[in-house]
């Protein structure tokens, strides 16, 4: 009776530390978000310089004029917010809520003067770009760009359990 207690007690132990690796290790950045505001438009010709690792992407876009506005990268944690002020009044607000082996899932929130416009949870692969697009106006349309940059070195444990969306690979039949 006493052996099998002390077993129990050693298992509990060997939880607690796995437990407390994971959670430290949940805590490191492991890749960045990138986020631009970038002004797309048809008057002229021209694509920034500083666009030039999105500009296959943005090319997709029906538009001949591409201007960065503001650009911003934050370490990719967690819980971590992140914000942006964008033009017209308004401002992104991002929030990380899930890491998958290969995706980042945020919380978008765009406000336009203090008001949200858009509420919505994203799924971003690995190493990818979201493009969204935004109100018009005199001077073209706000294109706003988010992107997952990872440090595949830095993987661990997703940042928060979450076992409905585990992917089990199938077994391969020889």
């Amino acid at each position: 009776m006493q052996r099998t207690a002390g077993l129990v007690f050693i298992g509990s132990l060997a939880a607690i530390v796995v437990g407390a690796g994971t959670a430290a290790a949940a805590d490191q950045p492991v890749g960045s978000i990138h986020v631009s505001a970038v002004l797309a438009s048809n008057e002229g010709r021209g694509f920034d310089p500083e666009l030039q690792e999105q500009r296959k992407i943005l090319r997709r876009l029906p538009y001949k004029k591409y201007q960065l506005l503001r650009h911003t990268s934050h370490p990719l944690k967690a819980g971590d917010q992140y914000g942006i002020d964008l033009p017209g009044g308004r401002h992104l607000h991002m929030t990380a809520i899930d890491r998958g082996p290969d995706y980042v899932m945020l919380r978008l929130i765009l406000n336009e003067h203090n008001r949200p416009v858009v509420s919505t949870d994203v799924k971003i692969n690995d190493d990818s770009i979201l493009l969204l697009g935004g109100p018009k106006d005199k001077k073209g349309t706000l294109v706003i760009t988010i992107g997952s940059v990872v440090d595949r070195r830095k993987m661990g444990p997703p940042l928060r359990s979450n076992p409905s969306r585990e992917v089990v690979p199938a077994a391969r039949a020889e």
